[in-house]
């Protein structure tokens, strides 16, 4: 089951999100007091009674709605996401399920409500991030060693799963229920699963409330991908969100963070959108409820460029932009071209693209266009560029072309199999979509295996629906054993692999090659520790026996089962090798 609801793309409930573009996220929480990051609980060991003394004193006395409200149209949002619940558990409001809410607080009132409320005066969508990790629930089962998780819960936790899936889903009900239209919720705990969150059944249970909600897939179920700060691959056919903080650390409140600049920021933006998919932009209120000025400022430099390119960006559509130079949008007959960085000579070259009718610098400097070859010449830049926020060229034809990008997609290389040979992690192809709307996960080894030199990578997965594909030429039909070089802890010890060739597969189990010792007294490994174990404890494992018929062979490798919330173990390579 693909954790992203493909239908969603065309689905007519969710064309507000797909034409949105622009989002603003904000993160606000207990951990705005300490002004030291969201995570600041976890990283710091700081125990879960001592951090809920924080809420004696939580009273972000200037919040006003309507300022939060206002500032997201002023920067050309078009929707909010909130942490209604991040990982610390505190809850921003009123629920019926706990006491550790912002109601018990000097501040009292439910500022979530006074949230929606305010969207909804503005016609201002609203979605609401809800945090499934908990790190104050004494019913949430951590699991030592898991991204999010705590190593070694305080005494007096009573983890009991069946009961936190309790709280948790009717935690998202009532935000589903109390507050009228609610337009998505934002999950985040990716790294346990859809089997562990129940991720279908809750996704059913927002569809129930708010058929139009936008539900992203970290609960392992959803209309859309949430790529974080990276840029992501292609998604054709895929609803998808990129968010990004302006600060450069952290997404809560930190006083010490470089923050992001316009230019970074609106490029970011421009490619995102170019893709096909929505950019959510991230800042993090003060303790006192207000958005620091200097996050506010780049908000409205950015709305400003959004409301003069209002055309380009709110009016046009994504045509998809793989291996094409330049960001692309198109209403109509126009192509609009975006130019994140100012070019260096006074003209560009826009490969496979015909002859047009006429070109402007936006919003009116005429450009000359011309042909050489089967490319589109646009010539006449002036020597300086108009400001320093990006321009954006239009370019009108009579009618619109169909694009492509050029060059040639690189074919799967074809490896012969005679009596042996060796299938490395590098030299397949990743296929499949797992959260975030990652493949599996290539790394760069720190130590050789199977080579005396050059380099050696390893794969990890996160999600079934990703695999290793190798194109093999088999010389001679029969049965071949399977050996995988792998590595995994006592933890990911047990993942159940698939490997298949088309109609035969086989499946075998994970032995542990290596285990992680939590140090006396810590709660919390949060370092690339365990990632060197890792990287020093590979081992060939026989998998069995797989039957290859002669001939031209695809054969590919995917995680079936995981024992450790999403986590598999690396592999580096495979190797077949025919029995006699």
């Amino acid at each position: 089951m693909s954790v992203v609801h493909k239908k969603s793309f065309s689905d007519p409930k969710l064309a507000w999100f797909k034409k949105a573009r622009f989002g603003l996220f904000i993160h606000f929480g207990l951990y705005s007091r300490l002004g030291r990051g969201e995570w600041v609980q976890y990283k710091e060991n700081i125990h879960p009674d001592d951090y809920a003394k924080l809420a004696l004193a939580f009273n972000p006395h200037n919040f006003r709605a309507e300022d939060w409200v206002s500032l997201a149209e002023e920067s050309g949002c078009r929707y909010i996401a909130f942490t209604a619940k991040h990982h610390d558990g505190f809850c921003l409001f009123d629920s019926d399920l706990t006491d550790y809410k912002i109601t018990n607080t000097p501040f009292k009132r439910d500022l979530t409500a006074e949230l929606v409320s305010a969207c909804h005066k503005k016609n201002m969508p609203i979605i609401l991030y809800y945090s499934q990790p908990d790190w104050h629930h004494p019913n949430f089962v951590h699991l030592p060693g898991l991204f999010k998780d705590i190593d070694v819960p305080p005494a007096g936790f009573r983890p009991d799963w069946n009961s936190y899936l309790s709280y948790y889903h009717g935690q998202v009900e009532e935000l589903c229920t109390r507050y009228g239209r609610i337009d998505g919720i934002w999950f985040d705990g990716a790294q346990k699963g859809e089997k562990n969150w129940q991720g279908k059944k809750i996704y059913n249970l927002i569809k129930k409330h708010q058929p139009h909600a936008a539900v992203n897939e970290r609960a392992g179920y959803g209309d859309f991908f949430t790529p974080e700060r990276f840029m992501p691959g292609d998604l054709p056919g895929y609803l998808f969100e990129a968010c990004e903080s302006i600060s450069k650390i952290h997404w809560g409140y930190y006083r010490q963070s470089p923050q992001y600049s316009v230019q970074h920021l609106l490029s970011t933006f421009i490619r995102i959108m170019a893709k096909g998919g929505n950019f959510l932009l991230n800042t993090g209120p003060g303790p006192d409820g207000v958005i620091p000025q200097y996050q506010a400022e780049r908000l409205r430099l950015i709305g400003k460029w959004m409301h003069e390119n209002h055309e380009a960006v709110y009016a046009s559509e994504s045509i998809g932009n793989s291996g094409i130079q330049y960001p692309l949008m198109k209403k109509e007959n126009s192509l609009f071209v975006f130019l994140p960085a100012w070019p260096d000579t006074d003209s560009i070259t826009l490969e496979n693209i015909p002859a047009a009718e006429k070109a402007a610098l936006l919003p009116e400097t005429p450009l000359v266009s011309a042909m050489s070859g089967k490319n589109l010449i646009i010539s006449g830049l002036p020597p300086l560029a108009p400001s320093s926020f990006p321009q954006i060229i239009r370019i009108d034809f009579k009618k619109f072309p169909v694009i492509k990008a050029a060059g040639k997609k690189e074919k799967l290389p074809c490896i012969t199999l005679e009596n042996k040979c060796l299938l490395p992690a590098e030299l397949g192809e990743r296929h499949g979509l797992g959260f975030k709307g990652k493949k599996a996960d290539l790394f760069k080894s720190s130590r050789l295996d199977y080579k005396k030199e050059g380099e050696e990578f390893s794969c990890e997965f996160t999600d079934p629906e990703q695999k290793i594909n190798w194109l093999l030429f088999v010389k001679k039909a029969g049965r071949y054993r399977v050996g995988v070089l792998l590595s995994s802890s006592g933890q990911t010890a047990g993942t159940t692999f698939l490997v298949k060739a088309g109609k035969k597969q086989l499946e075998f189990k994970s032995s542990e090659t290596y285990s992680v010792k939590i140090p006396a007294g810590s709660r919390v490994i949060y370092n690339c520790g365990q990632q060197i174990m890792a990287d020093k404890n590979y081992r060939w494992q026989q998998a069995g026996l797989l039957e290859l018929p002669q001939g031209n062979v695809r054969l590919s490798f995917s995680v079936k089962e995981y024992v450790f919330g999403c986590q598999s173990g690396k592999i580096k390579a495979i190797m077949l090798s025919r029995k006699k």
